[in-house]
């Protein structure tokens, strides 16, 4: 009886192996579709980000830390997340690699820190110094080193993120990536909606009307679709829609995730 068990489970556990073999195989086939990392509130204590793989619909908690995970910000070569997280004093800023791994605190520690960006050329990583006003930024190497206040009274967070290179589009609007569309929501005919236009607001037409209020939507990184969350019964999920050029019909969302948690923040990768 013991042999026949243990032939019985070694043929499971074969076929077991066969098939996760086979749908690993099959997600490795399935084409790039992009990913993206985003903050998840499965608690509302303790938050984590998430990458998810949009063309194999497979995510990973990247930080699983019993502490606030948040904010993520990819650096302009999709190696890196700039991030916010208090498992160190207060609100810091710290870096990991796209796999979670390689965790290190960029801040000083002693500060309450916020709304971490990178240089256009990756080379610097700039923030607010919440505990020091609105206008305080910090500015910090991805190795830590040359960490300094680079706004004063006659040098603005605006004219900082200019010098760097950093996308300065305002929170109700914005830009494409190649600058010749801007985004934005707006309240029409009973309903919130997605809609495209010109720079200078004109010839706008409607993506997809949103069920609910929505975070401000972002753009892929070559301006095809569109990413947001929208909140439906206390909680929120991911949607997918694309943005074709020569369309002017609206387009039906994909929804990304079904949830219990709370998702927001999104922020794509830039295609490694």
């Amino acid at each position: 009886m013991i042999a026949i068990i243990g032939r019985l489970c070694a043929a499971l556990c074969l076929i077991w192996a066969g098939a996760w073999i086979a749908a690993a195989r099959l997600a490795a086939a399935l084409p790039y579709a992009g990913e993206i990392a985003y903050m998840v509130y499965d608690h509302p204590i303790n938050p984590d980000i998430y990458l998810h793989d949009i063309g194999r619909g497979v995510r990973h908690n990247l930080t699983a830390h019993p502490a606030y995970d948040g904010a993520p910000a990819w650096s302009p070569d999709g190696a890196w997340i700039a991030f916010l997280s208090d498992r160190e004093r207060g609100s810091q800023v710290f870096i990991m690699n796209a796999s979670g791994g390689d965790v290190r605190r960029l801040s000083d520690g002693r500060g309450i820190y916020g709304a971490p960006r990178w240089s256009a050329d990756g080379t610097r990583i700039v923030f607010f110094a919440l505990h020091l006003g609105t206008n305080a930024l910090y500015s910090v190497r991805p190795d830590g080193s040359d960490l300094a206040q680079v706004t004063s009274d006659q040098v603005t967070p605006g004219m900082v993120m200019l010098d760097l290179g950093i996308e300065t589009n305002s929170i109700t609007r914005l830009t494409s990536p190649d600058r010749t569309r801007i985004m934005f929501l707006s309240y029409r005919d009973d309903a919130w909606g997605v809609f495209i236009a010109n720079p200078d607001r004109t010839d706008d037409r409607l993506v997809t009307t949103l069920t609910h209020y929505s975070e401000m939507p972002v753009w892929s990184p070559d301006g095809t679709r569109v990413l947001y969350t929208t909140w439906e019964r206390g909680t929120s999920d991911l949607y997918l829609v694309d943005v074709p050029p020569d369309s002017d019909a609206p387009m039906t969302p994909i929804r990304l995730t079904r949830t219990r948690g709370i998702e927001s923040s999104p922020a794509w990768r830039p295609r490694p």
